[in-house]
């Protein structure tokens, strides 16, 4: 009987160890196996939003950096995100000095202005 318990704790244990190290293999190609597809994606979704924003703005040249917004809240200090929503695109043009909110489920822009890039007291 001894010996049944301990071939069960064995097989236990095997199984957990098998868990874990799977588990924890998952967890480090998510992290790190996976960045070439989110690159990749990230480029997708700055190609999209340039090609969709240039049909009814004439934007600047050179790839903007974008960002979602997905904490209005956290934004609504600045009066340049008050029509910003949840899910909205901010398409930042440094080299032009132009920022734009692009609310993709609909369309449209909901906001376009000037931006103040680096150290401005000289």
């Amino acid at each position: 009987m001894k010996e049944f318990v301990n071939a069960h704790k064995r097989i236990i244990i095997v199984c957990c160890l098998v868990v874990f190290v799977g588990g924890g293999g998952y967890i480090l190609w998510q992290l790190f196996g996976g960045s070439k597809d989110q690159v990749a994606t990230n480029q997708q979704t700055v190609n999209r939003l340039v090609n969709e924003v240039s049909q009814v703005f004439v934007l600047p040249d050179g790839q903007p950096t974008v960002a979602l917004i997905q904490d209005k809240n956290k934004l609504a200090d600045q009066p340049f995100y008050k029509p910003a929503e949840n899910g909205d695109y901010l398409m930042v043009y440094p080299d032009a000095k132009l920022a734009l909110i692009y609310r993709e489920k609909v369309h449209k822009l909901v906001n376009v202005g000037p931006i103040t890039v680096g150290d401005q007291s000289k």
